[in-house]
């Protein structure tokens, strides 16, 4: 079996964080944040805390979205 040498390993490291720097995006121009309102089929439930989460993190905001949480109302349909 043929030992790989230190170097072969260093330069394989070296480009695999030089192709890794590539892949990260620049920076981008200045966002227009988007209005966006989320209307809930129905009333604050445990299951839509990953929405009040990403809110409360910035992660809507992050993506340029002015998010909008509606909760739904009682015997309302929601529209589609």
């Amino acid at each position: 079996m043929r030992s790989v040498s230190r170097p072969l390993i260093f330069a394989l490291f070296l480009a695999l964080v030089l192709l890794s720097n590539l892949m990260i995006s620049p920076p981008s121009e200045a966002q227009t944040v988007q209005k966006v309102i989320l209307q809930l089929p129905w009333t604050h439930q445990f299951e839509f805390a990953g929405f009040y989460a990403a809110q409360e993190n910035g992660f809507f905001a992050q993506e340029g979205l002015d998010v909008e949480i509606r909760p739904g109302k009682q015997n309302r349909t929601p529209p589609e």
